[in-house]
């Protein structure tokens, strides 16, 4: 049993030396650098030039806000290619929404109102047409009449006839002529509210051309609510989250940004190269590596 105890003591120990050895000499090795070596061959020496620089595309937009109000809709994320006219953003536009509902309901009315009046006006030709055709009717009467009664008269002159006859003939030729006059009151009145019609007509029409175009300024109100890609590129930078309040032309404030879409179609690289180094560089030199 002693013995299986000092075997142990002894291999203890002999860790315990091995252990401050290796210490001792990583210790005295501190601060040694390595050297490498190698043959010796002929080659050509090799001239860098480093420098830092900005890789850009060939345009680019920052999509800033044309309307205040938080984001209720974001439709891309960064990297994410896009269309020109795509709608890349909604800002809230509840009031703009409605302006532009109520607009139309208006319009829809108006054009109502200018077919009824159009309807009114020719309803009031129709109106007229059948006056002049009654005036002709009466022409006719009072023509037919007219002669009756100068044959009556004759025949009453010549006592052929009893003056009841000549009363009645009298009668209806007066009947006739009170038609004509009718006929052409009623041609008067058809003209009069055929003219009244076509007035109403007209103001119709410039009530539909007024709604129309407050129809397209509450639809350009309306559509600066949206943020729309100007062309076909790359969303590069996107600052802004869903809830967030834009706000219009504050170019200093990250809130008149929602987004940047770029033209990737062509990059250049904007690298500048310290004074002690331009003169390496040459027109048409292609560059080397980049990080």
């Amino acid at each position: 049993m002693k013995k299986k105890w000092k075997i142990l003591l002894i291999i203890g120990l002999v860790v315990v030396v091995g252990g401050g050895v290796f210490a001792s000499i990583r210790y005295n090795q501190r601060g040694i650098v390595a050297v490498q070596t190698g043959r010796v061959v002929r080659q050509d020496l090799t001239s860098l030039v480093t420098a830092s620089g900005e890789i850009k595309p060939k345009n680019y937009y920052n999509l800033g806000a044309n309307a205040m109000g938080p984001l209720t809709a974001i439709n891309v994320k960064e990297g994410d290619q896009v269309r020109k006219g795509e709608v890349l953003a909604q800002i809230e536009a509840i009031q703009s929404k409605a302006d532009v509902e109520a607009q139309k309901a208006q319009i829809q009315t108006s054009l109502a109102d200018s077919a009824a009046a159009e309807a009114g006006a020719k309803a009031m030709q129709d109106a007229i047409a059948t006056a002049q055709a009654g005036l002709e009717k009466a022409n006719a009467e009072l023509e037919r009449t007219k002669l009756n009664l100068d044959r009556e008269a004759q025949l009453y002159k010549d006592k052929l006839v009893a003056k009841q006859d000549y009363d009645q003939k009298k009668a209806e030729y007066d009947t006739a002529v009170a038609g004509i006059l009718d006929a052409n009151t009623r041609i008067a009145q058809a003209k009069s509210q055929e003219a009244q019609s076509r007035a109403q007509l007209v103001s119709a029409q410039r009530h539909v051309t007024q709604a129309q175009a407050n129809l397209t300024r509450v639809v350009d109100v309306f559509d600066k609510y949206s943020v729309i890609s100007p062309i076909d590129g790359v969303v590069t930078n996107l600052p802004v989250r869903i809830g967030e309040t834009v706000v219009p032309g504050i170019q200093s404030s990250t809130a008149s940004t929602v987004m940047t879409v770029a033209d990737m179609s062509l990059i250049t690289a904007e690298v500048k190269v310290d004074e002690t180094d331009i003169v390496n560089v040459q027109l048409n030199q292609k560059g080397g590596a980049y990080d």
